[in-house]
């Protein structure tokens, strides 16, 4: 899989709200603690949490590319023309989400699409511990991925 990674000077704008432009991948758990997987497609809201730390969030990201294969994507939507990091990302547990705007226009009332739900889905339990910990740093706590088709910050 091919990602971006946002450079120090990227991510730390991106804390102060100030989006520089590439996809920021970033994951959280649910209410039953399943792992999903966002893009923000360069302007999407993020969840302050995200920006806890540099070292983790490269970290997570470094983790999540290195997940195995471990069942298949169930597309919720029309499989997009460039898909591969959402069926990746599906295939190896996570529910794969990705920012929903308009042609050119950004509003807070938009949200992420869910776009691939996971045959097998992975909990933050599985894991490594710091990574889990990090992830369940943002956490949405009255949603479920499975039963969702959204997600609004």
């Amino acid at each position: 899989m091919i990602r971006t990674k946002y450079s120090l000077a990227d991510f730390e704008s991106a804390r102060d709200g100030i989006y520089p432009g590439p996809d920021l991948e970033w994951f959280a758990v649910d209410s039953l603690g399943y792992v999903g997987a966002f893009c923000s497609a360069g302007d999407g809201l993020v969840p302050s949490t995200v920006f806890a730390s540099w070292e983790l969030f490269n970290r997570t990201l470094d983790m999540v590319a290195a997940l195995p294969r471990i069942g298949d994507a169930d597309w919720v939507v029309d499989k997009p023309p460039r898909f591969v990091t959402w069926e990746v990302w599906a295939c190896a547990g996570l529910f794969a989400f990705d920012w929903q705007p308009s042609p050119g226009l950004t509003s807070p009332n938009l949200r992420y699409g869910l776009f691939a739900v996971p045959t097998r889905p992975l909990l933050a339990a599985d894991l490594p511990e710091e990574v889990a910990e990090y992830i369940s740093g943002t956490r949405f706590e009255s949603l479920e991925f499975a039963s969702s088709r959204g997600v609004s910050l």
